[in-house]
């Protein structure tokens, strides 16, 4: 699935057919030997799967496994292991937060009630302006903050859309 605004696939082939995944031998799901009811998982989520638990295995922390996890979660926005996964390589990759935000900005026009995409901004916000730091400042410096008000304005429009959005 494609997100307009979201630049996480770089090549919708296939990840077997693609050179820079020739390296990683995928993980298939155990549902034990006699599931009661599995799941019918789409083969493009079962391979982008496949390939996420390998790296998340390997503990890899690079471009590639970042922009699988973009991959996996505008499949699966409700992903949770695969938003603190991404967490953790915005975090080690010392990725560009405001690029990171512009990416979340886009998936929430259409998943604008995903508590892990919430909580994923809340985390890149805290990185760009620790809560400590805001609550430390009088209000009208506070809100004189880019940050801050980058923030106000987006939560403000979420609102506007859907007075009960209670992620927002």
């Amino acid at each position: 699935m494609r997100i307009d605004g979201c630049s996480d696939i770089e090549d919708p082939a296939p990840l077997a057919q693609q050179a820079a995944w020739q390296d990683v031998e995928p993980i298939a799901q155990d549902d034990g030997p006699s599931p009661i009811c599995p799941i019918a998982y789409t083969d493009e989520y079962r391979e982008m799967m496949g390939y996420l638990r390998a790296v998340m295995a390997a503990g890899e922390e690079s471009a590639r496994a970042l922009a699988l996890s973009g991959r996996v979660i505008q499949a699966n926005p409700g992903h949770y292991t695969a938003w603190v996964y991404r967490k953790r390589l915005v975090e080690a990759l010392a990725s560009d937060i405001g690029a990171e935000l512009d990416w979340v900005s886009a998936l929430s026009a259409k998943h604008p009630k995903n508590y892990q995409l919430w909580h994923h901004r809340e985390a890149l916000v805290e990185r760009l302006w620790p809560a400590r730091a805001a609550l430390a400042l009088p209000e009208d410096q506070r809100l004189a903050n880019p940050v801050l008000r980058r923030e106000l304005q987006f939560v403000g429009s979420a609102l506007d859309e859907d007075a009960k959005n209670f992620h927002a």
